[in-house]
C-alpha cells in the first residue's frame, strides 16, 4: 500500500509538472506504466471531475513514510496523464522486434497530397505481454488486400515489425513482413 500510494502521489505531480529526471527514479517513486494506465483508463469518462483516493493506516502499526493519505486527481492531472504513461511506457518498454497474431479491426485508407497515392492501414486486435492490445500497422498492395480477406473471413493473421509506443497508441514499424500462410483468409 505504501508503494502505491507514493506512486499515485508521483504520477499526480508529474501529470501536474513534467520532470524528466524523476525517470531515473521511478521504482523508488513508485512509477510504472502499469499504475498510470491504470490511472488513465480509470479517468476516460468525461463527465468524471475528479477521481479521490484515500488510504487508511493501521493504528497498531508505524505510520509509513508516505506523505499524504489522500490523492486527488483532478481534470489538470488527468490531461497529463497520457504523457506520462507515453514517457513510461517507452522506457520500460523500448522498442523491439515482435511478431503479432491478430485480428483486423479496422481498415484505413488515406488519400496522400498526391490523389494517385494513398497511405493504407489496419488496427490489429491482439495481446502483447499478455494484455489486449490495438496496434496500428502500415500495409500496402497486397499486404493490405490480405488483411483485407482476412478482415472479411474474420480470420487472424500474422504481422511482425518493430513495437513502439508512440503518440498515445501501439504501432508496428520499421521493416514490416505479413505471414501470408497463416491461416489463409481465402479458405
Amino acid at each position: 500500500m505504501t508503494t502505491l500510494a507514493t506512486g499515485l502521489t508521483s504520477t499526480r505531480q508529474l501529470a501536474l509538472e513534467w520532470n524528466e529526471e524523476a525517470l531515473d527514479h521511478a521504482g523508488q517513486l513508485g512509477l510504472s506504466a502499469s499504475l498510470v494506465e491504470s490511472l488513465v483508463e480509470l479517468t476516460q469518462p468525461d463527465a468524471l471531475r475528479a477521481l479521490d483516493l484515500s488510504f487508511d493506516w493501521a493504528a497498531g502499526e508505524p505510520r509509513p513514510p508516505v506523505s499524504t493519505s489522500r490523492i486527488v486527481v483532478d481534470r489538470d492531472a488527468m490531461a497529463g496523464l497520457p504523457r506520462v504513461r507515453e514517457r513510461l511506457v517507452r522506457r520500460e518498454e523500448p522498442p523491439r522486434r515482435e511478431t503479432l497474431v491478430g485480428v483486423v479491426r479496422t481498415l484505413n485508407r488515406e488519400e496522400v497530397v498526391d490523389e494517385h497515392q494513398e497511405m493504407t492501414s489496419i488496427v490489429l486486435s491482439t495481446h502483447v505481454n499478455g494484455r489486449s492490445r490495438k496496434v496500428h500497422v502500415p500495409l500496402a498492395g497486397e499486404d493490405y488486400e490480405w488483411a483485407i480477406r482476412a478482415h472479411q473471413s474474420k480470420r487472424p493473421i500474422v504481422v511482425t515489425g518493430d513495437l513502439v509506443f508512440e503518440r498515445g497508441a501501439w504501432r508496428l514499424t520499421g521493416d514490416i513482413l505479413v505471414d501470408r500462410s497463416y491461416p489463409n483468409p481465402e479458405s
